[in-house]
């Protein structure tokens, strides 16, 4: 089976105080991983996956790629291939829905306007945002734009989705909707959550325990395994 990434020993420079033991973990193609941790951990974790920084220690490969050895186009062509939800969600507050979901296509994908009318209609649909379209995030409640800010990660089609506590704000039975969606649309994804969620945790393929002891497989069981 094909490896979407694969961590071996990395700690960050200045590691926040949970990192305390180097983490390793291989997740492969099209798997669904939940990761049980604290906002620290998760947030350092994407920022090395996406090439935001380098490891201290140990190798990250993401998608066959070092992402803190790549050029500056280099590392472009890489975050194309991967869509995100991350904390704050990055929305532009004052641009349409539509205009947000067209912002990854124009800028990272560099498609033709035909194509990204193509896409955004496409996710429009299935999520449900035909109504709130032509709103702006800013004015949009918080489980709305948590909705709007996912259909943003996946218009893209992404090999790699990571999703950082993305559906704190939304109901269980539109969490388990809206999951299914992110495998629709994405190949891989590695969703973090703050607290217990037994409907991330009963959608994914595998789910583990992160914290100051260090990173574990915890079967469906992550849940109650800490607070």
């Amino acid at each position: 089976m094909a490896v979407t990434l694969a961590l071996r020993d990395v700690r960050p420079v200045d590691a926040p105080e949970q990192w305390r033991h180097p983490l390793s973990l291989v997740v492969e193609d099209r798997a669904f991983l939940v990761i049980r941790t604290v906002p620290a951990l998760g947030s350092r974790l994407f920022r090395l996956v996406l090439g935001a920084e380098r490891p201290d220690t140990g190798s990250v490969s993401v998608l066959g790629e070092a992402p803190g050895d790549l050029s500056r186009p280099a590392i472009r062509t890489l975050r194309s291939r991967i869509g995100s939800v991350l904390i704050p969600d990055g929305l532009v507050g004052n641009m349409t829905v539509w205009r947000n979901l067209a912002l990854p296509l124009i800028f990272a994908a560099g498609l033709g306007e035909e194509e990204v009318e193509r896409r955004i209609e496409r996710v429009v649909e299935a999520f449900g945002l035909d109504d709130i379209r032509t709103r702006r995030p800013a004015n949009l409640p918080a489980d709305v734009r948590q909705i709007v800010a996912l259909a943003r990660a996946v218009v893209g089609n992404p090999s790699l989705l990571l999703l950082d506590d993305p559906l704190a704000s939304v109901g269980t039975v539109e969490t388990g909707r809206l999951i299914a969606l992110c495998r629709h649309f994405a190949g891989t994804v590695i969703a973090t959550t703050h607290r217990r969620n037994t409907v991330l945790y009963e959608s994914a393929d595998d789910v583990a325990l992160w914290d100051e002891s260090g990173y574990r497989e915890a079967g469906h069981a992550a849940g109650q395994a800490a607070s």
